[in-house]
């Protein structure tokens, strides 16, 4: 690991860490003065810790090891001085052992209704495939600080996701719990979907979802009550979710398919419904209280839009920002630019004025993907092209370093050029480069390409791609040699 200034370009190697480490997860703390990790040693990960200042790294002494496998093991709090952590039960023993001797029949029973049902890979199979599940599955939240002070949060659960308010004062957890099912994977199992406050006590159950084994076949189909919760990551402690209005069922004509709803902490008022869509919802991305966007999709016209809601005022009308068919990439305007905020969540940025956010885009077109930045003016929609990647080189933007959008920090490659880090200054079209990674397979820099057209005996014309060493010249030496496979089907005679 090295850490690199972009302000002065020096580079300070990470010490500390073991030789061979396997990195993973790494995150920064919200105030930005540490960077925390993950490294696997083969027998599970550990928590490990590094400082700007000093770059050294050390390891967090934790009880047991990080459980990471439904994702990223630990968070951030926003104080930066503590970490939500997932570990393995310290009491959890040894694996469930299959038995030799079969407890009888395995048992599937149906609620007696006719309900399509599409085909999974990897399922529980038996009451064994069900311990095993349970066993690994489970895990410890804990609250650690950087000295590795540990207080446990709660009881050993099949914790599927959790997630802490910007704020620091609650945590969203979601966890699994029996029956399980034999037909649909585990993000269909029972759900219960809960508020924990610092110490780990529920102070609300905000759901306990039954198996979804109903969902209907049809593409855009959704599962029936609360779904997709979050934080408001711009609000102290304000939680979103979505909600079928449809029945679920993306084969049913209905005006309405999603509302989208919020509920501000200490969730004691009742929640309130921010945005009514005709669209399945897909995400809210958020930036303050004048501003949010609610991006909603639609599987069988291939659609796409985006709203701008007013978060404060729930009177307020949405205004669409594009309207669109996902399948059209040269009219792609791009993804809204967004930043880590002061507790570690993701918020739109923003341009100077807080009247034009930014957007990043692929940039399709006739002569091959040409990535660009642009503005988006929020009230009139229009926007202005602040820097678009021209061939030979490709450039994509990865973010945006200043207020105004004057400085970059792009990715430029080239067919003979490795992908490195530069500072672009769009005003003077100025880079500087940041990072000087060497190519990974030299012996193949200047390699060329032909394509080869040929026909089969049967008359199935054929292409192929020949690749040639940049030593090779056309009329110089022996022509390369060419070797090829191809089936064939023998008669009954052996031809």
């Amino acid at each position: 690991m090295v850490l690199r200034h972009l302000s002065r370009l020096q580079e300070q190697p990470v010490i500390g860490i073991p030789t061979g480490a396997r990195l993973a997860f790494a995150r920064w703390s919200p105030d930005s003065k540490r960077v925390a990790f993950c490294i696997n040693d083969g027998a599970g990960f550990q928590l490990w810790l590094a400082g700007v200042d000093d770059a050294k790294a050390n390891r967090v002494p934790l009880p047991s090891r990080l459980h990471a496998i439904t994702g990223d093991p630990f968070q951030w709090l926003p104080d930066s001085q503590h970490f939500l952590c997932l570990t393995v039960p310290q009491r959890r023993g040894d694996p469930p052992v299959a038995s030799v001797v079969p407890s009888g029949l395995i048992v599937q029973e149906s609620l007696g209704r006719a309900v399509p049902a599409r085909t999974y890979q990897d399922l529980l199979k038996n009451p064994h495939d069900e311990a095993l599940f349970a066993y690994y599955l489970q895990s410890q939240m804990i609250c650690v600080d950087l000295q590795g002070r540990v207080q446990e949060l709660g009881e050993p659960a099949l914790i599927s996701y959790f997630e802490t308010s910007p704020d620091g004062e609650y945590i969203l957890v979601e966890s699994l719990h029996p029956p399980f099912s034999y037909s649909v994977p585990a993000n269909r199992f029972p759900k219960r979907v809960e508020i924990w406050n610092r110490t780990g006590r529920t102070i609300q159950t905000l759901a306990d979802l039954p198996l979804q084994d109903q969902i209907p076949i049809a593409f855009g189909s959704a599962a029936m009550g609360p779904r997709a919760y979050s934080w408001r990551s711009d609000a102290p402690a304000s939680l979103v979710w979505a909600e079928a209005l449809d029945g679920g069922d993306a084969g049913r004509p209905a005006e309405w398919r999603d509302q989208v709803m919020m509920w501000e902490g200490p969730f004691t008022a009742p929640p309130r419904m921010i945005s009514r869509l005709a669209l399945r919802f897909e995400r809210v991305d958020w930036g303050n209280d004048r501003i949010a966007l609610v991006h909603e999709w639609w599987w069988q016209s291939r659609k796409k839009r985006a709203w701008k809601i007013v978060p404060a005022d729930s009177t307020a009308s949405a205004e669409v920002l594009w309207d669109r068919s996902w399948e059209d990439r040269y009219g792609d305007p791009g993804v809204p630019v967004l930043r880590s905020n002061a507790s570690g969540h993701d918020v739109l940025q923003l341009f100077a004025d807080g009247r034009s956010l930014f957007l990043f885009g692929e940039g399709a077109s006739p002569d091959g993907d040409r990535p660009f930045f642009d503005t988006w003016e929020l009230e009139t929609g229009q926007t202005r092209r602040i820097f678009r990647s021209s061939g030979p080189i490709y450039e994509p933007p990865v973010a945006v370093l200043d207020v105004d959008g004057a400085k970059l920090l792009t990715r430029r490659e080239s067919v003979d050029d490795p992908p490195n880090y530069f500072i672009r200054d769009v005003e003077t079209d100025q880079v500087r480069q940041v990072t000087e990674f060497p190519h990974p397979n030299p012996q193949l820099k200047g390699l060329t390409k032909e394509l080869l057209r040929y026909e089969r005996a049967d008359g199935v014309k054929i292409t192929a791609t020949l690749y040639l060493p940049p030593s090779y010249q056309n009329d110089q030496g022996p022509l390369p040699l060419l070797m090829w496979a191809c089936s064939r089907v023998l008669t009954p005679q052996g031809r």
